[in-house]
């Protein structure tokens, strides 16, 4: 005898199962497509953060370092230092010679330069504002520099910088010698 299985009591999916079962793949997929796309933003912000975060301090070390190999003694009757508020030019003693480097906002960067406009080098890009502050010997923050003896070098030099990585403050002691 041959059993005949009525078709109510059949095995299978229904259609409404299957678009069930479709419906939460779906929601499902969707879910870790919006969690794909956070991590690759957080993945992406992160990696801008860190690049920034470089930059700066590339930029601190080249300060630096220019600063602490300051020359107190006139550059083609120049003053050894000479800076504005947007601008600074200095004598510095690199790889055993004179060099006269300025630092300057250019093009939307913090961008150091020789004095005659060669080897420029991007340091920082995406800054708004830059401001320099030079540090009298009376103790006084001045926005000009030289502020007297044309040899004299300040005690130490701020910059601020502002920019699409937000805000960044830094000082720097200007290496010894006679100072204003």
């Amino acid at each position: 005898m041959t059993k005949h299985r009525h078709p109510l009591t059949a095995r299978g999916f229904t259609l409404v199962e299957m678009l069930v079962a479709l419906a939460i793949f779906a929601i499902l997929s969707l879910g870790a497509l919006a969690l794909l796309r956070t991590s690759l933003a957080s993945q992406h912000s992160v990696t801008r953060a860190l690049d920034v975060s470089a930059a700066t301090i590339r930029a601190r070390a080249m300060m630096a370092n220019a600063l602490a190999a300051a020359q107190p003694q006139l550059y083609q009757n120049e003053a050894a230092l000479i800076g504005g508020a947007d601008t600074m030019t200095l004598s510095s003693a690199m790889d055993g010679q004179l060099v006269r480097a300025r630092f300057m906002l250019a093009d939307g960067a913090l961008v150091r330069s020789r004095a005659d406009g060669s080897g420029t080098a991007r340091l920082i890009d995406g800054v708004t504002s830059l401001r320099f502050s030079y540090r009298a010997a009376d103790g006084r923050w001045v926005s000009h520099w030289p502020a007297g003896d044309m040899a004299a070098l300040p005690r130490a030099v701020a910059i601020h910088v502002e920019g699409a990585g937000g805000n960044v403050d830094m000082v720097f002691l200007v290496a010894p010698g006679p100072v204003a």
